[in-house]
Formats: structure tokens, sequence, C-alpha cells
């Protein structure tokens, strides 16, 4: 589902300078202070003396996160059972962007230590991150509730209430967090950001001022400063910030990897308004499209579990809106969120009125959804209803085909995992429809990953079992060789071997089968021996290969 164009609307106004006023470079997270990260001596007399975590907080604070996660990962592999090292290797993990990695290190210390002072705090950050609205609320919530005093619970909570919308309650939340530490500008940064979204364009010019003064070299706010006064038609000031951003520039101007981001973006602006003036400025942010525009731009970064809580934050705004809630279906069905999925399916649904393709798509992706769910009775009827309304693509026609016996043992359910990866997503969907014998589902998934990373070798091996399985042996083989020219070595190689044999062994080529079997055997003799009774090699079972 194609994500719409927001810019439309301003196509006389270059993208790159809309991009930097409404969606600015985003906020990063906080790592937490002391009295969060640690434990208070009154519950553990050790956290905040041993010297070892002490180390980890002052090279986090100097943002040197590998030699940080180098200490914790020592620590962790001393005391297995401690709960503050899987706690402190989270957050640096998360600060580094393995976010599913520092989820499950995260869960492993709640697990051992669930009230440990950082894990709502974390959990605030991580749920944002992975695009889990309901748990980042109550997570922030909690977080603020355990640490009233500490601001970087304050500006969090306020990044998730940005997310959602509710500017204005974010802002209440910052200006909490800039009383408890009134020189840190992100604060007054990120109202102004707020107040934009409010369209409060003064209350935004104060915003930015007082994080300007704070920090004379925070050029996102020089420049935020320079368009509001742009929109006001206060030239002179505009041009005064706008210029204040350019002027940092490096003396070499062909190497535009020196210049910070804002430099070109003011550059543009600049332009933009000796050309056409400030009249043809955007000066209303329209919420819904904001949060779309927002999804769509995050989405690029790769930052997917952010563009997921935009884009449900656009479709709760404008909920009559149906490409925002097709954008919405697809995203959340990438990522196997499939509660999500299904909600956004039926409130599709509700609103796709006479429109018979959209219902017949929406049916068609129940229908999957319930097949991730290992519920193959619900989704034939889903499959059914979307045949009779015409199937456009004929997908639930082949859904219906390949659907196996309704009593068929599902496989591990998806959805207690986090996927941030597309590829590793589609794969885990692929093999889903795999394990049912729904195959050609199976392929065009795979093939879906393969496009994205056509270097995939999980995508490149699963797409080859598919085709094995559909008794399609030439093709399978196809990609098993070439797979093995372009990974010539890989972790899965014995099986990848065994694969190509068995392959050659349904086409009747049997040197083929040797010759692969010999090189399964250099790699793992004992498990090449175990294979003598596999019937795809019954013809050969007496070969000396197998001894």
């Amino acid at each position: 589902m194609k994500c719409p164009n927001i810019f439309n609307r301003y196509h006389l106004i270059p993208a790159a300078l809309v991009t930097m006023l409404l969606f600015p470079l985003n906020a990063s997270a906080t790592f937490p202070n002391i009295d969060i990260a640690l434990w208070d001596p009154h519950f553990s007399k050790t956290d905040r003396s041993k010297p070892e975590y002490l180390q980890i907080l002052e090279l986090a604070k100097n943002k040197k996160f590998a030699q940080a996660l180098t200490i914790v990962k020592s620590l962790e592999h001393e005391s297995p059972h401690k709960g503050t090292p899987l706690i402190l290797k989270s957050l640096l993990l998360f600060e580094v962007g393995k976010y599913v990695e520092s989820q499950k290190a995260m869960q492993k210390a709640r697990d051992i230590q669930p009230r440990h002072p950082a894990v709502h705090y974390h959990h605030c950050q991580l749920y944002r991150q992975l695009g889990v609205v309901d748990l980042a609320e109550r997570s922030c919530n909690i977080a603020v509730q355990q640490h009233p005093e500490r601001p970087e619970a304050h500006y969090e909570a306020a990044l998730t209430l940005a997310a959602q919308g509710r500017m204005k309650d974010a802002n209440q939340a910052l200006k909490k967090a800039a009383s408890l530490d009134p020189k840190n500008e992100a604060y007054a940064f990120q109202m102004g950001l707020n107040y934009n979204y409010l369209n409060e364009i003064p209350q935004a010019i104060e915003s930015f001022s007082k994080a300007l003064e704070l920090n004379p070299e925070y050029l996102e706010a020089a420049y935020q400063l320079g368009y509001a006064y742009a929109t006001q038609n206060n030239m002179a000031m505009a041009k005064r910030f706008l210029n204040r951003v350019y002027d940092t520039r490096q003396s070499d101007p062909d190497d535009a990897l020196k210049f910070h981001p804002q430099v070109e973006a003011a550059r543009v602006l600049l332009e933009f308004l000796r050309t056409n003036g400030p009249e043809k400025l955007p000066t209303q942010i329209e919420p819904a499209k904001y949060h779309l525009g927002r999804s769509q731009k995050l989405y690029k970064e790769g930052e997917y579990g952010l563009s997921l809580f935009e884009i449900q934050t656009a479709a709760r705004l404008d909920p009559e809106n149906v490409n925002t809630r097709q954008i919405l279906v697809g995203l959340a069905s990438l990522f196997l969120r499939i509660k999500v999925a299904e909600q956004a399916v039926n409130d599709l649904l509700k609103s796709a009125g006479d429109n018979k393709n959209l219902k017949a798509k929406g049916l068609q992706e129940l229908g999957d959804l319930y097949v991730m769910r290992g519920n193959l009775k619900q989704a034939k009827e889903f499959y059914t209803q979307a045949v009779e309304l015409g199937d456009p693509g004929e997908i639930a026609k082949i859904s219906l085909d390949e659907l196996p016996k309704e009593d068929s043992i599902p496989p591990t359910g998806p959805e207690n995992n986090w996927y941030m990866n597309p590829p590793e997503a589609l794969n885990q969907k692929g093999e889903i429809f795999a394990h049912y014998g729904m195959y050609q589902r199976a392929v065009n998934l795979y093939s879906m990953a393969l496009r994205m990373d056509p270097n995939n070798l999980n995508s490149k091996l699963n797409t080859a079992m598919a085709y094995f399985g559909d008794k399609q042996f030439n093709r399978a083989i196809a990609i098993l060789e070439k797979t093995l020219v372009t990974h010539p070595t890989h972790s899965h190689l014995f099986s990848h071997r065994i694969l190509l044999a068995k392959a050659y062994a349904n086409t009747g080529n049997d040197s083929e089968v040797l010759k692969n079997l010999k090189e399964a055997k250099e790699i793992n003799p004992a498990g090449l021996k175990k294979l003598r009774s596999d019937p795809a090699f019954k013809k050969i079972a007496q070969d000396p290969v197998f001894e």
C-alpha cells in the first residue's frame, strides 16, 4: 500500500524546506541519571558504589556506548542472575539502535528484578520506539510517578505524548522537566516544536529563543526561529537567524559531509524567500497530515517502530481517511503486529462503504492474520468472503487452494516476538505459510523480502525450500546453486547441501546427489551418517558416502 505524498498541497515549496519545518531531526531519548539507572542504597548497598557500574554511566554520558557495552557484557557473564547488568545492557543497546535486542535484555532483567527503578522508564522509551502505543503510554505514566523529581522521566513522557498528538499535555510535561533542569535546551526546543504543531507561533518563537539562549550553537533552534519569523512576515529577523545557521558552513563548500543538516535547509529557505517572499510558506499544520508525513519519513529512515506509532496517531485523528487506514494495515501486518492489524482492518471495513475491492482486500488480510494465529477455520471463512467480493489479485483464491485441513498443527505464533526488520518479518510470515504447505503465498513473501534485500540469505534458502515443498525441484536447484556462488560459506551450509542433494535426487541426477552429499560430509560427517535412512536417499543408502 503506497504512502500518499502529503507535500502535494505544497507543490511550490522545495520538499527539503517543508521537511525541516514539519519533521525536524528526531528527538533523542535520554540515558537515565544514576537515580533511575541504579538501585537506591536502601534497596542495594552495592549498586551505586560498584566501580564498573559508575564507569558505565560515565561512558554513556559521554556517548561511548561501545566501550560501556564491553564492560556490561563482562558483568553479565560474571553475574548472570543479577538484574542491573541486564538493565544497563538494555539501555546501551537502545542507544545504539538495537531495539529488539534491547527489549529482550530488558525482559530478562524484569524477570529477575521486576521492581528495578529503570524498568518502567526504559519501557517508556522502548515501547515508543517499537510502536506499541498503549504500553508506551502506561510505562511513561508509571515512570513519572516513580521518578517525579527526574527531568528525563517527564521528557520521555513528553515525547510519547507528542507522538500521540497530545501536544498540550506534552508541553506540560516539558515545563515540569525544564523546572527540574532549567539549563537543558532540548526541553525548550521540543516545546517550540509542539507550539508549531498547535499553530501557536509566538509561543514557538519564545521557546526556540530560550533554547538558543541556553545553547548558542543550537542550529536546529536557530533554523526554526528563522522559519517562524518568516511566517510572521518579519524578514529581518528571519534572515538574521537563517544566516546565522548558513554561516556555520565549513570553508570548503564542496565538502557537504561537513555541513550540519540545517545548513542546507537554511540555504534552501533563504533562496525561496528571495524568490517568492514569505507569503507562499506553509504556516498551518494539520495534525493528521503531520503524523502521516512523519510516519512516511520515519519509515524511509528505517525507524519502523516510530513510523508505526505515528501512523496509528494519524488514523485516530482522521478516522475517515481510507488511505491512512490502508497504510496502517500494511505496516502493522508487515511487522506482524496482529492485534493492531486486525483492529485496523476492522476499522477499514467499517469505512469502506460500497467499495467491494477494498472490502475484499480487507477480508483477505483478515484471512492472513488468522493463518498467522493458526485459526485456519476462521481464515477460510474470510478468504471465502473475499472471493465472493471479487478478490482483486486473486490472493484469497490462491490461499483457499493451498489452505490445509483445519486440524493442522500450528507453528509457534509470532505475536510474542518483535520484528523491526522488514525482510526478517516477511521471512517469518512466509515460514508460517510454508508450514501449512501454502507455498505460493510463502514464495511471494520471500520475493518481497528479496526485493528489499537482494542478498538476504534466509530469503533465498526459504524460497528454495518452498519450491522443494511444492515439488518444483528444478527451481529449487537453480536457487540453491546460485546461492552457493553468492554465499559459498555460511552457517547453514550443511542443510543447504542436503536440500540440494534431495532436489537432485527427485530429478534422478545421482551424480549431483553424491557430489553434494560428499560436500555435506566434509562439513558434518556425523550429521550425514544419520541421513542414510532418509527416503530421499533410499536408492543410494548403501553408498560409502554414508559411512
